[in-house]
C-alpha cells in the first residue's frame, strides 16, 4: 500500500541525507558545499514530484559527480535494488546558476521516471535496436524535447537549453527550444520537415508520448531518402544504370593495369553503397537494412 505522502516525504529526506555521495572533480571556480546543497535539494525535489510510487529502499545509493563533459543519469540496477549515478559534468552549466542545475537534475531524473512509467511503456529491445542503427542522438533529442516540454508547462522549470534568465515569454522559449531540436536532427544529416511535425505533435501538451513513439518518430530519420526514391523510381534506374557503366571502366583499367586490385574494389565497393544509400537500404555504419 502507497504511504501516505507526508510520511513518504520525511523517509525520503532522511533516507538520501544517508545515500548521496557527491564527489566534484573539477577545475570550475565553484562554492562547492553550497553547489552540494543545491544538489541534494533538488534530487530530492524532483523525487518527490516525479517518482512518487517507488520505494525508496530500492535505491541503495546516489553518486552525483562532477567531473566529465556530460550530464547524465545512470541507474545500475541490482538484484537487491539499483545504485543511480548522477553525472552533472556537462560543459556549459553554470554551477553559480541555482535554477540552472535544479533544470538538469529534474531532466535527467525525468528520464527515469519515464522508465518506471507503465504509460510510457518503455521498450528495451526498441532501445537496443536505435543503438544498432546509430541513432541513439535522434531518440534522445524526441526523448529530451518530451522531458522538456512537461517540465516547462507542469513545473515552469526553464528548459535546459535556454540560457538566458531573461526568457520567461512562452512562445521565445518554445522558439529556443524547437531550433535546438532541429539542429540536433541537421547535425545528424536529418530530414528537417519531418521533424518539425515530430516537433509540433511532441510539444503539444494534450499529446501523451510513449516510446514507441519516439522510436517510431526517430526511425523517420530514414523516410526522407526512401519516400523521395519511390516516388522517382527513374533517379534510381538511371543511378544503377551509371553504376553499371562506371563498373565496366574500372574493370577495364584493372585488366589493363591501371589500376591494382585492391584499388579498383575500393572503388567499386565505396559506388555500390552511395547507391543502396540511396535507395534507403543502407546507413553509414550499419549493415543492410531490412
Amino acid at each position: 500500500m502507497k504511504e501516505p505522502e507526508i510520511k513518504f516525504h520525511q523517509s525520503l529526506n532522511e533516507y538520501f541525507k544517508e545515500r548521496i555521495d557527491i564527489g566534484i572533480y573539477t577545475g570550475k571556480d565553484i562554492d562547492v558545499k553550497t553547489v552540494k546543497g543545491w544538489i541534494i535539494e533538488f534530487i530530492m525535489e524532483a523525487w518527490q514530484k516525479l517518482i512518487k510510487n517507488l520505494e525508496i529502499s530500492f535505491i541503495k545509493r546516489f553518486d552525483v559527480v562532477i567531473a566529465t563533459c556530460n550530464a547524465q543519469l545512470t541507474p545500475l540496477v541490482t538484484r537487491g535494488g539499483v545504485v543511480i549515478r548522477l553525472d552533472l559534468g556537462r560543459e556549459g552549466i553554470d554551477y553559480q546558476d541555482k535554477e540552472e542545475i535544479r533544470s538538469y537534475i529534474f531532466h535527467e531524473i525525468y528520464h527515469l521516471a519515464d522508465r518506471l512509467d507503465p504509460k510510457f511503456n518503455m521498450d528495451y529491445h526498441m532501445d537496443a535496436e536505435v543503438k544498432q542503427k546509430n541513432l541513439g542522438k535522434i531518440i534522445n533529442a524526441v526523448w529530451d524535447l518530451y522531458i522538456e516540454r512537461r517540465k516547462f508547462y507542469i513545473y515552469r522549470i526553464r528548459p535546459i537549453y535556454c540560457k538566458d534568465k531573461k526568457y520567461i515569454d512562452t512562445n521565445k522559449i518554445e522558439e529556443i527550444v524547437q531550433n535546438n531540436f532541429l539542429n540536433i536532427i541537421r547535425n545528424q544529416g536529418g530530414y528537417t520537415k519531418i521533424y518539425e511535425s515530430i516537433f509540433n505533435k511532441v510539444w503539444d501538451q494534450s499529446n501523451l508520448i510513449t516510446y514507441r513513439q519516439i522510436y517510431d518518430y526517430s526511425m523517420k530519420f530514414f523516410a526522407k531518402d526512401k519516400r523521395l526514391m519511390r516516388k522517382d523510381r527513374n533517379v534510381i534506374a538511371e543511378l544503377e544504370r551509371l553504376l553499371e557503366k562506371y563498373e565496366i571502366e574500372i574493370e577495364g583499367k584493372r585488366k589493363t593495369g591501371i589500376l591494382e586490385d585492391k584499388t579498383a574494389k575500393t572503388y567499386l565497393g565505396h559506388a555500390n553503397t552511395f547507391v543502396r544509400w540511396c535507395k534507403g537500404d543502407f546507413a553509414p555504419g550499419n549493415r543492410k537494412l531490412k
